[in-house]
């Protein structure tokens, strides 16, 4: 299951239950096992308000070429418990 990191902390965690009459919760992002599904940055390749400027390189068949991007931290980032595996993710049509 796909859910934001906020979701996930309402969960119950089978792999920290030791004691069963003790409610132990999903720390997410704390835990060995999460694993992030979204990537971390939103990019643009136009200057914008409030983002920060980063750089990549760009292969081109006379060389390699620096460019300019903006990125800022992507809000409400999904992830998942990966103790079973990879969610297995439907297309919708």
């Amino acid at each position: 299951m796909i859910v934001t990191e906020e979701d996930a902390k309402t969960k119950f965690c089978p792999r920290l239950a030791v004691n069963p009459e003790c409610d132990i919760y999903c720390i997410a992002s704390d835990c060995m096992h999460w694993r992030w599904f979204d990537e971390e940055y939103e990019y643009s390749f136009t200057e914008t308000d409030g983002w920060e400027q980063d750089s990549y390189y760009l292969i081109e068949p006379f060389g390699i070429k620096k460019r300019n991007r903006w990125r800022k931290s992507k809000e409400n980032r999904r992830g998942y418990c990966g103790l079973s595996g990879k969610p297995k993710i439907e297309e919708t049509s």
